[in-house]
């Protein structure tokens, strides 16, 4: 059971590992330019 959620662990890390330069080459905003766009400056 516990060897599952080391599993699931690293195969998140991969994911994100992957997920974000792909992203990022598509030309993808980042997350926060995406709040920020969202909600406006200093909104928080």
């Amino acid at each position: 059971m516990k060897l599952n959620h080391i599993w699931i662990f690293l195969m998140g890390v991969a994911t994100t590992l992957v997920i974000l330069p792909l992203a990022k080459a598509l030309g993808i905003p980042s997350y926060d330019l995406l709040l920020v766009t969202l909600f406006g400056e200093n909104s928080i």
